[in-house]
């Protein structure tokens, strides 16, 4: 009896460290799922962090091409309004020199038909 008895005890020591065993290996392979699953979702995680990255750089790119854009385009209007300007002061200084050009030539033949009268007036008045 002594015999069987410790049988039965070492068959249940036996049980109890089988069961212990899968117990463990159990929860190593929980363990082992729980890291995958942490791993797989870190991974997403940090996917959708350089995704979101990838976004507001493009949103900031987006800005900043169209804030260049909206000055190039400053840039050619104040070009084009600085050409008029130009173009009228050239206007306004080639007309002043036209406007001086024909004063100084009225003046000239005013001086000249007056020469030329007073010179008449005195071949008149020798001839009386």
């Amino acid at each position: 009896m002594k015999n069987k008895s410790k049988l039965i005890n070492d068959q249940k020591t036996a049980a109890y460290v089988s069961m212990n065993e899968m117990n463990v290996m159990k929860q190593q392979q929980q363990s082992i799922r729980d890291m995958e699953r942490d791993m797989y979702f870190n991974k997403l995680k940090r996917q959708e962090e350089i995704e979101n990255q990838r976004k507001r750089e493009e949103k900031e790119k987006m800005k900043y091409d169209q804030a260049n854009y909206s000055k190039i385009l400053q840039m050619q209007h104040k070009s084009k309004i600085d050409k008029q300007i130009f173009e009228k002061e050239a206007d306004k200084k080639f007309s002043e020199a036209e406007r001086i050009q024909l004063t100084k030539q009225d003046e000239d033949r005013n001086r000249f038909f007056a020469k030329l009268s007073h010179i008449q007036k005195e071949n008149d008045m020798k001839q009386k």
